[in-house]
């Protein structure tokens, strides 16, 4: 299983290399070279997307196929942990149970 996911990671990348324009990388450029720019975006990402480890897969193939940097990426990867947090939260305080000591953010 770990090779067809890895094998699957490494033909993404290669495609990214073959499509990817001087376009693609500003775009990706300016919405990761401020962090808190970056992890807006990841927060943003996963929220789209409604899976982190989607989100963080897709910045490993980018960064493997130098459409940025690894520095670029951190916001982007810390900011799709985020989005996991507060989604969770958000799912677990509207979920309908009602505790009387229930906390208010159980992290």
């Amino acid at each position: 299983m770990l090779v067809i996911f890895l094998l699957g990671v490494f033909n993404l990348s290669e495609s990214l290399k073959v499509i990817a324009n001087e376009k693609i990388k500003r775009i990706l450029g300016k919405s990761s070279n401020n962090i808190f720019i970056g992890i807006l975006t990841g927060i943003i990402a996963t929220a789209v997307l409604d899976s982190s480890s989607v989100a963080i897969i897709m910045i490993i193939t980018m960064v493997n196929s130098e459409l940025m940097s690894s520095k670029q990426s951190y916001g982007i990867i810390l900011g799709s942990n985020i989005g996991t947090a507060v989604g969770s939260q958000i799912n677990e305080n509207h979920s309908g149970e009602k505790e009387i000591n229930k906390k208010p953010l159980s992290i």
